[in-house]
């Protein structure tokens, strides 16, 4: 129901919208560290290496 330009499936847990990424690094093993504004329960969130290219 959301739109997809805005919004992106991060993994199982987070739903995130292209406005709350603050930064993005790569993090280990191919994956990416989101970081997010405003924060959140665990301050970053972490997108599989499958999805790393989609993103």
């Amino acid at each position: 129901m959301l739109n997809p330009a805005d919004f992106y499936r991060a993994n199982r847990s987070y739903l995130v919208h292209a406005k709350a990424v603050t930064a993005i690094e790569p993090y280990f093993g191919g994956k990416l560290l989101l970081h997010l504004s405003p924060k959140t329960e665990h301050n970053d969130v972490v997108v599989p290496k499958q999805k790393a290219n989609a993103f």
